[in-house]
């Protein structure tokens, strides 16, 4: 059983992504430490010992806004739209909303204070609909995912919003 559980890990890891030029997988062991470029026999070690890891390798959103960096624009463009909504700003409601979610001391997407800041999010998007005068033209759901904590789509007259509570 073993044998099998470990060609099953070693053969995901390999479909998932080819390793990097150095060979290595950015590894996370923990929510409470930073991902660990690991190569692949120290991820074999991981496995013999059964301790869980998730391969962070292609959600290095580092890199990714490092890469974006050169895409942003240097003119203004729509400034009267801008103004528009910055005008519309509620900081209090803004600060309220944060409060909430700041009371979780954790909303890891393994952890069960997560999956409440989760729900917490959820409640508070159908609260908004309910207030916006959306109702009827808004729609809600949950995405389950694998783990526990689930993420939150939304959908509104002519377009979409994913939500979900950050990762680490």
């Amino acid at each position: 059983m073993q044998i099998l559980r470990l060609a099953l890990v070693l053969a995901s890891l390999v479909a998932a992504q080819p390793f990097s030029e150095e060979g290595k997988r950015l590894i996370k062991v923990s929510e409470d430490l930073d991902a660990v470029w690991m190569s692949e026999a120290q991820i074999l070690g991981l496995i013999e010992k059964r301790t869980h890891f998730m391969d962070v390798t292609d959600h290095n959103f580092l890199a990714r806004a490092k890469a974006r960096e050169e895409e942003i624009p240097t003119a203004l463009r729509f400034q009267t739209v801008v103004d528009e909504a910055i005008a519309r700003i509620n900081i209090s409601r803004m600060e309220s909303f944060v409060d909430i979610f700041d009371d979780f001391s954790n909303r890891y997407y393994t952890s069960e204070s997560g999956v409440a800041a989760a729900d917490r999010l959820f409640t508070q998007v159908v609260e908004s609909i309910a207030s916006s005068g959306y109702q009827g033209s808004a729609s809600l759901s949950k995405y389950i995912h694998s783990w526990a904590q689930n993420s939150v789509i939304a959908w509104g007259p002519s377009q979409s919003l994913g939500l979900n509570i950050d990762l680490s």
